[in-house]
């Protein structure tokens, strides 16, 4: 995975790419996202990837609906 600063800079520029989306683009990333999460194992190594991933889209969907930034949980 990585030390804590590199998770922490992922983070942040995963949030700053989603930011930067267009509705019609964003929307886009999420259902691909939504559909890899279905269609992927809760064995697999790669599911917690594709969750966080998920997550991360839809705190910037709540974001985006009220205006105000929201916090990932960790």
């Amino acid at each position: 995975m990585g030390d804590a600063a590199t998770v922490g800079r992922r983070h942040d520029d995963e949030l700053g790419y989603l930011r930067g989306l267009g509705d019609p683009e964003f929307f886009s990333h999420w259902a691909a996202a939504r559909t890899r999460l279905a269609l992927t194992s809760t064995s697999s190594p790669r599911y917690s990837e594709i969750k966080r991933e998920y997550g991360a889209l839809a705190a910037e969907y709540r974001r985006r609906l009220d205006g105000a930034p929201h916090e990932l949980a960790s």
